[in-house]
C-alpha cells in the first residue's frame, strides 16, 4: 500500500484528529490500558501504520456508521466494531465504491490530487470481522471509557461516541453543516423525528457539561451547532421551513436550512431519473452501480373504472421505490406492450363459448380496445433498449414488467436469456414483483381485480368505481374485461363472476401491496448486484 502523508493534529491529550485529504476524518483516542480508532476513512493509506505510531498500547476499531468512506480501511484491520444495523453496510465498502467515492471528492477538490491516487487503493484483508453492538455499549480503555448513543437517521445504526473524562463527542455524520438524513423510510418526516431525537440527546449532554469539544466525520464542529440542528427539524416537522434545490459540496438535491446548517431529508441526494440527468452524472452513476431499470406495460383496457396505464404506472412505482434503495438510473416509462389471441380454452374458462378470435382483454363489450403492438415489433423495442443500455456501459438491465400476458413474458424472457447467454458485460433480469404477493387470504392477481384496483387508488386518482354497478350486481367476466387469476386457469365459480372484486378496493390496501412489491424488487436486484 502507498503511503499517504496525512495530517494529523492533538486536540486534547491522547486525543488526535487525523485528516483523510477532504475524504473524510477519523480520531485516535488514547487510554492508560487500550486505545480507540473512530472511524477508517476511506482508506487511501496506511492508516493502520499510523495508528501503532501513534499508540502503545492494544487498541480496538469502531465506525460511527456504515458508509465506504468511514469504513473504507478496515480492510487494514482484523475486527471492528459497527451498531447492529450498519454491519452489512460496512461489509460492503469494496474496491470499488472506495475508489467511486475517492474520484467524485477529487472532482471537487483537485488539489487533493498531489496527496493520493484512487489507483493506488488496495484490499489488505478483504474479510474483517465486523463486531455489531448496540446502544450503551462501553468500550473501556482504563483511565476512559467510551459511550455508545445511538442516533440513526444518517444511517439506520449511526452513532455518538461520547469521551466524557477529555469532555468530547464524536459524533460521526450525525451533526454536521451538511446533514444527511438518508435512513429507508417512506415517511420522511418520521425518519427526521427519530434523527432528532438523537441531536437532542446530545444537546442535553452538552447542556450538562458532558462535553465541550465536538468532532464530526469531516470537519471540528461547533458544539452549539447542535441549537441550529434542532431548529432545522423542528422547522421541517413543523412544515415552516421548505426544501430548496442547492448544490453543495458533492451533492445536487433539495435541501432545508437554518442557520449554519442544511439538512437534506428526502432521499434525492442524487439524480436517478435518466431523462433529467446530465452525462457527468449518467457516467457517474454507471461507474457506482450500472444499474438502470425500465419499467414496461401496454396501454390496456382495466375496466370503466381504471385508466389505461395501469400496467406501467404500477410498473415504474415499484422501480421508482427499488431505485432510491439499490442506486441506479431510472429509464423512461415505456408504454408498450403486446398481447395474443386467447386460446379457446382460457375463452371456455372465462365464459365465452371457445371460437371467439380476442386479444388480450379487448372483450366484445369494451368501448375500446387497447393498444397492443405485435409480439415481434415489441420484442425488436425491448431489443433495442437493451443494446443501447449495454452499449453505455450499464451492467444490469432490471425489466420491471407489469403486464402479465403470455406474449410478454415469453418475448421478455427470451431476451433476457438471449443477454445473459451471449453479453459478457451486461446481465439482464425480471424478477416478478406483484405476483408473489398472492396468498391463501387474497385473491391472486388476476386482471382490474381488487389488487390492480388497490394499487391504482394509492398510485392515482383515476379510479372510479361508480363506473361500476352497485356491489349487490355480480360482475361477470365476460361483460367488463375484469378476470381474476383463477379464473384464467379453470378454477372460476359457477356464476362465471369475478372473485377479486375490484368494488371492495381501498388506497390504504394499495400502499401495502406497492410496499411489499418495492420490497421483493429490491431484494432481487440487490441479490443481482451482487454477481456483477
Amino acid at each position: 500500500m502507498k503511503k499517504s502523508g496525512y495530517t494529523v493534529k492533538e486536540l486534547k491529550p491522547g486525543v488526535w484528529r487525523v485528516e483523510e485529504f477532504n475524504l473524510g476524518t477519523c480520531y485516535v483516542v488514547k487510554g492508560s490500558k487500550r486505545g480507540l480508532l473512530i472511524d477508517t476513512g476511506t482508506g487511501v493509506g496506511d492508516l493502520k501504520g499510523l495508528v501503532e505510531e501513534l499508540l502503545d498500547t492494544p487498541y480496538d476499531v469502531v465506525l460511527t456508521h456504515g458508509h465506504g468512506d468511514h469504513a473504507g480501511g478496515t480492510h487494514q484491520f482484523e475486527k471492528f466494531y459497527v451498531h447492529k444495523n450498519d454491519v452489512k453496510m460496512a461489509l460492503s465498502a469494496n474496491l470499488e465504491s472506495r475508489r467511486n467515492y475517492a474520484k467524485s471528492i477529487l472532482d471537487t477538490y483537485p488539489e487533493s490530487r498531489e496527496f493520493f491516487d484512487p489507483a493506488d487503493m488496495t484490499v489488505e484483508n478483504p474479510h474483517p470481522e465486523a463486531i455489531p453492538f448496540t446502544d450503551g455499549k462501553i468500550f473501556d480503555l482504563g483511565d476512559k471509557k467510551i459511550e455508545v448513543i445511538f442516533c440513526p437517521g444518517h444511517t439506520p445504526g449511526s452513532v455518538d461516541l461520547l469521551d466524557r473524562a477529555d469532555g468530547v463527542l464524536f459524533s460521526g455524520d450525525n451533526h454536521q453543516h451538511i446533514e444527511l438524513i438518508m435512513m429507508p423510510g417512506e415517511d420522511r418526516k418520521k425518519v427526521v423525528a427519530k434523527w432528532l431525537r438523537g441531536v437532542r440527546r446530545a444537546a442535553k449532554l452538552r447542556a450538562e457539561g458532558a462535553f465541550d469539544l465536538m468532532c464530526g466525520g469531516h470537519e471540528e464542529l461547533e458544539d452549539d451547532l447542535l441549537s441550529d440542528l434542532i431548529a432545522c427539524g423542528e422547522g421541517i416537522l413543523s412544515g415552516k421551513i421548505r426544501p430548496q434545490y442547492k448544490k453543495l459540496h458533492i451533492f445536487e438535491a433539495q435541501f432545508a436550512g437554518f442557520g449554519r446548517v442544511n439538512l437534506m431529508y428526502l432521499g434525492r441526494n442524487r439524480a436517478y431519473r435518466y431523462e433529467t440527468m446530465r452525462p457527468d452524472q449518467l457516467v457517474r452513476e454507471i461507474e457506482r452501480t450500472g444499474v438502470a431499470y425500465l419499467p414496461i406495460g401496454p396501454l390496456e383496457w382495466h375496466g370503466p373504472a381504471m385508466p389505461f396505464g395501469t400496467d406501467p404506472i404500477q410498473a415504474a412505482a415499484a422501480a421508482e421505490g427499488a431505485v432510491k434503495r439499490t442506486g441506479g438510473v431510472l429509464l423512461p416509462t415505456l408504454y408498450f406492450g403486446t398481447e395474443r389471441a386467447r386460446t379457446p380454452e382460457i375463452l371456455r374458462n372465462i365464459g365465452f363459448e371457445g371460437d371467439e378470435y380476442i386479444i388480450g382483454q379487448d372483450f366484445p363489450k369494451n368501448t375500446l380496445p387497447s393498444m397492443y403492438a405485435r409480439e415481434e415489433v415489441f420484442a425488436a423495442v425491448i431489443g433495442e433498449y437493451l443494446r443501447m443500455l449495454e452499449k453505455q456501459g450499464f451492467r444490469l438491465a432490471v425489466l420491471v414488467n407489469g403486464h402479465g400476458a403470455d406474449g410478454q413474458i415469453a418475448s421478455l424472457d427470451r431476451l433476457m436469456r438471449q443477454y445473459n447467454g451471449e453479453s459478457k458485460t451486461m446481465k439482464v433480469i425480471m424478477p416478478g414483483f406483484f405476483a408473489p404477493l398472492n396468498r391463501a387470504d387474497e385473491v391472486n392477481m388476476g386482471h382490474a381485480t381488487v389488487l390492480e384496483t388497490s394499487l391504482m387508488m394509492h398510485l392515482t386518482d383515476s379510479v372510479d368505481l361508480s363506473k361500476l354497478p352497485p356491489k349487490d350486481v355480480p360482475l361477470k367476466n365476460t361483460d367488463w374485461g375484469i378476470t381474476d387469476g383463477d379464473t384464467y386457469i379453470g378454477k372460476a365459480n359457477a356464476a362465471g363472476t369475478v372473485k377479486g372484486d375490484p368494488r371492495n378496493s381501498t388506497a390504504a390496501r394499495g400502499k401495502r401491496y406497492l410496499d411489499q412489491a418495492i420490497d421483493m424488487l429490491t431484494r432481487a436486484v440487490k441479490d443481482a448486484m451482487e454477481t456483477l
